[in-house]
């Protein structure tokens, strides 16, 4: 009974021993072919415990999306737009959309 743990402590040891080299492998080859990990969240976003995750002010930069590269600005107050004051002007209609 003994040998036989023993056996089936091997087996499982070279099993988890097989999985962890081939996930090493395939990181490598990942690395090697120039793949990089999505910053788009670090570089343009913000963590948020309210609402999750807001778009960080006054941050301007690109990243690619598949095969299109977009231009990404954001304003004072984490809006992609030009630069807005929460105070309305007499005569301005805002709209909500």
């Amino acid at each position: 009974m003994n040998k036989r743990i023993q056996i089936i402590t091997r087996h499982v040891l070279l099993i988890i021993a097989g999985i962890f080299i081939s996930i090493c492998f395939l990181e490598l080859i990942v690395r090697a072919m120039g793949a990089k990990p999505s910053t788009y969240l670090r570089k343009f976003s913000m963590y948020d415990k309210s609402l999750g995750w807001i778009k960080t002010p006054n941050v301007e930069g690109e990243f690619i999306r598949g095969d299109r590269k977009i231009h990404e600005q954001m304003n004072s107050k984490g809006l992609r737009d030009r630069e807005y004051t929460y105070q309305k002007e007499t005569g301005v209609i805002r709209i909500l959309v």
